[in-house]
């Protein structure tokens, strides 16, 4: 089989690379760029706002967030965070991550070229769709792990908002401003704002469309839905101000919150998902369902529809992980989908 994944261009995305064997690099910039199909070139100009969009653009295009791990027999219930298993896992053998293996390597390779990093906790708002069977609202504990990234060139002491380890997140950069005239858009479509709450902390919204539900895709079960912003992470203002201090987090500090993520139980454990991210199509597989989803968000009167195929069985969705991802199968013989089978159908409908 032929696995084909976007790559992003300064214009566009175009679906070109064709899935080939990992070569052993000598260093970790060497094997990333290569993974994401992009020349040393790239970094002749130093570490501007360019570069940084293409990274984050070409990396939610080619390494998937995914649970694949947690549904392989003898799979690691809790990855381990090192950066050589991360480097291994994520780039040579070819498999997405949660956001703490994502967004963990992906502070590495920055850091690597000269930006500045903070690992930034957050919790994550929830509803149905990520397993919360009470009201939607947000998680009791921090659960997902983005990036606050500095250092870029030509952009004084701007920070930005990076994240390549959600189900679905601002595909670029997100300049770090909160309150009034702080809303951005970014390649995709995605309108993003960052807002002041009580108690010290720090909302992100995206916006969602009058009479859809707020991920665009389908028509809302209540038509009297209104257009407006919906949350979906939030933060302390404390932890921001950790950036470039002596006592910011390392990655090895959220093994425990990545523990918790993956207890048995939850809906990361539960049902499968593997989805990555172009600027028109969104691509998922949610237990043993394809769905593709184009355009992502309203653009032209165009309005987003998805294209969903039943895969039926392990080989299928065996099949679709080397067709859309470039999984080797190799890596997925061991694949076990009862518990994805069992699952509830709405998990994971936002992706």
């Amino acid at each position: 089989a032929v696995c084909h994944l976007w790559r992003p261009t300064r214009r566009a995305t175009r679906r070109a690379h064709v899935c080939r064997t990992h070569s052993r690099m000598a260093t970790l910039v060497e094997a990333y760029l290569e993974r994401l199909g992009l020349p040393a070139a790239c970094l002749a100009d130093g570490p501007t706002l360019p570069l940084l969009e293409t990274l984050v653009e070409a990396h939610l295009a080619t390494l998937p967030f995914s649970n694949l791990s947690q549904h392989l027999a003898g799979g690691d219930a809790a990855p381990s965070l090192s950066p050589s298993r991360l480097q291994e896992k994520l780039l040579a053998r070819r498999h997405g991550g949660n956001c703490f293996e994502l967004n963990g390597l992906f502070a590495l390779l920055l850091r690597d070229i000269g930006l500045e990093t903070l690992l930034l906790q957050c919790r994550v708002w929830t509803g149905r769709e990520r397993g919360n069977r009470g009201k939607p609202g947000y998680r009791r504990h921090p659960t997902h792990l983005l990036l606050l990234v500095g250092g870029v060139q030509g952009e004084g002491n701007a920070r930005f908002l990076v994240d390549v380890g959600f189900g679905e997140p601002p595909l670029g950069p997100l300049r770090y401003s909160v309150g009034e005239g702080s809303e951005q858009v970014t390649a995709e479509g995605m309108r993003s704002r960052m807002v002041q709450l009580g108690d010290g902390m720090v909302q992100l919204e995206s916006w969602r469309d009058a009479g859809r539900d707020p991920w665009h895709v389908r028509a809302s079960p209540s038509p009297a839905t209104e257009a407006g912003w919906v949350p979906r992470l939030s933060w302390a203002e404390a932890d921001v101000e950790l950036f470039g201090a002596a006592a910011a987090p390392c990655l090895a500090d959220f093994a425990a919150a990545q523990e918790r993520c993956l207890a048995e139980g939850s809906t990361l454990r539960q049902k499968l998902v593997v989805c990555r991210l172009l600027r028109e199509e969104k691509v998922t597989v949610a237990g043993t369902q394809l769905r593709i989803t184009s355009p992502r968000f309203k653009r032209g009167g165009r309005v987003p529809t998805q294209r969903v195929a039943e895969l039926g069985c392990t080989e299928g969705v065996r099949a679709a992980l080397l067709e859309h991802y470039c999984i080797p199968r190799e890596e997925t013989s061991a694949l076990q989908l009862d518990a994805s089978v069992a699952a509830p159908g709405a998990w994971w409908r936002h992706l």
